[in-house]
């Protein structure tokens, strides 16, 4: 649990942008922890929500870290950032270094996410909020029926807590969430976009994020874990 310093001050290099996603992991199992209505959920399904929502969550917090530190790019934990202009993305070691962001994932990061959020200036408790709203947003497969009822409640608890922590007129609150509901769709599309890049790194030996890292990385999770 290193220190949470979104800033954007320096361009990060392959090693902060490792280091971003295993903190951010530790991160997202700490806020999985702190949901109230998932005590009450098994040890294998609770594996398989953390191992299916992730990769939503991740996007969230860095789009939103992004918006609020105002970076041409991708906002990490570590004060680095990964930039939107490709000849600034850091690159693998060696003389034939390659970038690694091979689907234009940055750029659709800010046109599709971050701008929307900034325009939006969400508070500290909209942002909260929103990431355990993404975390439930969509179904979790393969878990049991008790399980899908209590995580359809808690969808339903957060959704009507993320309208209580906006401050404007009930006609202005509904669009709001409305809007944030809406950014789930560019978040997906972003989720499938990082898991190419990702795989066309390891083809290429680019980029070792380690095997624990493995289905965490794998969207397409409409199959038996």
């Amino acid at each position: 649990r290193t220190p949470l310093t979104p800033t954007a001050e320096r361009i990060a290099t392959l090693n902060d942008v490792v280091a971003d996603f295993r903190r951010a992991f530790v991160l997202f199992v700490d806020i999985l922890k702190s949901i109230d209505q998932l005590r009450d959920v098994q040890e294998d399904d609770k594996m398989k929500i953390a191992k299916s929502r992730f990769a939503a969550f991740y996007w969230w917090l860095c789009s939103t870290w992004s918006a609020k530190a105002g970076c041409n790019g991708v906002c990490y934990s570590n004060g680095s950032y990964h930039p939107a202009s490709i000849s600034d993305m850091p690159k693998s070691e060696g003389k034939h270094g390659v970038r690694i962001d091979y689907s234009g994932v940055s750029q659709k990061s800010l046109e599709n996410l971050v701008e929307p959020l900034r325009r939006m200036e969400l508070s500290d408790e909209e942002r909260i909020v929103g990431a355990v709203m993404v975390i439930l947003a969509d179904p979790v497969p393969n878990v049991s029926t008790k399980t899908e009822k209590i995580l359809a409640e808690a969808r339903d608890f957060y959704l009507e807590l993320l309208g209580y922590c906006i401050k404007l007129p009930e006609e202005q609150q509904g669009i709001r969430v409305s809007t944030m509901v809406l950014l789930l769709a560019s978040i997906m599309e972003l989720v499938h976009l990082t898991t190419d890049n990702i795989q066309l790194s390891d083809v290429l030996h680019v980029i070792d994020l380690g095997d624990w890292s493995q289905e965490l990385r794998d969207h397409r999770y409409r199959r038996q874990f």
